[in-house]
């Protein structure tokens, strides 16, 4: 797996987990 595969893996459960963790799916977003 690559890293860029790694991030929107990342990204995808994060944005599953719910609006709660709205603050880590913008930090993702920096991230990428």
């Amino acid at each position: 797996m690559s890293f860029s595969q790694f991030n929107i893996d990342i990204f995808r459960a994060i944005n599953d987990l719910g609006k709660q963790y709205s603050f880590l799916n913008s930090a993702m977003v920096f991230l990428v």
